[in-house]
């Protein structure tokens, strides 16, 4: 059979070969690893924008558990503050260069507001559709108010 890896003794296993099944799981034990212990908030879509992993720092950050926003969509973290020609430009952006930078105000579990800088890229598949979007932001609310408290300090 065209394809097929002979091992010694003649088993045959398809298209692959133990090892490089091995090998393959390997790289996805790492990959999750490396997602999963992540220093800065991840979190990944589908096309529809529904939840379909985040990390444990998106959780530390947000308050919310993996099992509280896996199958949402994020808008369950909107704080209000943005006019929707806002996110209108943001999915523009995404749609057409496939990639969103920008500072967007967010709301934990607890209600309390916070100001996050993310980079959201969308995943094209062969056809060229979008499959998926993976978003990473870094907490910057803190950063922000000594900022401010610095500039009014200069001012004076």
């Amino acid at each position: 059979m065209k394809g097929d890896q002979k091992w010694p003794g003649g088993f045959e296993t398809g298209r692959k070969s133990i090892s490089t099944i091995r090998q393959d799981e390997e790289l996805l034990y790492l990959v999750a690893i490396a997602f999963e212990t992540a220093p800065n908030p991840l979190l990944l879509t589908n096309a529809n924008g529904t939840v379909l992993l985040v990390n444990q720092a998106f959780c530390e950050v947000t308050g919310f558990s993996k099992e509280e926003i896996v199958g949402k969509n994020p808008r369950l973290l909107s704080s209000g503050r943005h006019h929707p020609h806002f996110y209108q430009r943001m999915w523009d952006k995404l749609t057409k260069e496939g990639e969103f930078q920008g500072e967007i105000w967010n709301r934990r579990k607890t209600g309390e507001l916070f100001l996050e800088y993310i980079s959201i890229r969308a995943v094209r598949g062969e056809n060229g559709d979008i499959q998926y979007y993976t978003a990473a932001f870094s907490d910057i609310t803190e950063q922000k108010k000594h900022q401010e408290k610095n500039q009014v300090l200069c001012v004076s």
